[in-house]
């Protein structure tokens, strides 16, 4: 069973996906995750804190580093290879943070990517 904070984020991108930016409220988030509209307040001031809180949750960044540090090879074609192999394997299963960037470039010009 996933946690509460998974659980939370996975309701607030489906959200975020069917609403957008303009339509996701924190009300929605909480009718959605089951989640009382008190605490998620407590946590996230509005539905900017909760979008910065979805783009680190999403991030491909950890994966990414990770799939560079194991990369392998013999040659430097090989090297090239495997960690090109690694990096869209990494991208492809952070996918949901791409809509998420999408968001963030619509309403804050990417602003918010750039500080996670």
């Amino acid at each position: 069973m996933p946690d509460v904070d998974s659980r939370l984020m996975a309701k607030a991108l489906e959200v975020f996906q069917k609403h957008g930016y303009s339509g996701a409220t924190l009300e929605l988030v909480a009718q959605h995750s089951k989640t009382p509209l008190d605490q998620l307040q407590q946590q996230y001031a509005d539905k900017d804190h909760l979008l910065t809180a979805l783009l680190s949750t999403y991030s491909p960044l950890p994966a990414l580093l990770d799939a560079l540090d194991h990369v392998e090879g013999e040659s430097a074609e090989d090297i090239v290879r495997d960690a090109m192999r690694r990096t869209v394997k990494a991208l492809q299963q952070n996918e949901q943070f791409f809509e998420l960037a999408a968001i963030d470039f619509q309403v804050n010009n990417g602003k918010k990517i750039a500080v996670i």
